[in-house]
């Protein structure tokens, strides 16, 4: 039986910073603990709603771009066959609209310009995003 294999500090540390980043997004576009996906507009509670992103690929020069994540269903954000992929006919109009064709466009480089950042930069993103939503749950 092969081992199981250990998650390494800068994965752990993706993660995390990822687990906080998500919840600050569904946190800050909630009402009344409800958020409204931004593709279909079903509202649900925060926890049963995923961060989704309006540029496909999740790449790290986008993953924690505030202007491209709100809090969308999973029917709509998660990948064929379960879902819509993104249900980007619908996001990518919205965010030409909140942004412009340049400023989307800008987006779009930007979630193709290669990122990585450190584990301790991670670990700094986390606790940037508990503080938000800190500050969020005290309003």
């Amino acid at each position: 039986m092969a081992a199981k294999k250990k998650k390494s500090e800068y994965k752990k540390a993706k993660d995390k910073a990822w687990s906080a980043f998500s919840k600050y997004i569904r946190t800050k576009y909630s009402k009344d603990g409800q958020c409204v996906c931004i593709t279909c507009g079903t509202q649900r509670g925060i926890k049963e709603m995923h961060a989704g992103h309006g540029i496909g690929g999740r790449g790290m020069g986008i993953l924690f771009e505030e202007k491209v994540v709100r809090p969308q269903c999973p029917r709509c954000n998660m990948p064929p066959p379960y879902g819509k992929g993104g249900n980007y006919n619908i996001y990518v109009p919205w965010l030409i609209d909140q942004y412009g064709r340049d400023g989307y466009d800008e987006l779009l480089t930007q979630s193709n310009t290669p990122t990585k950042y450190l584990a301790v930069e991670l670990k700094e993103m986390e606790q940037k995003y508990k503080n938000k939503i800190a500050e969020l749950d005290e309003k």
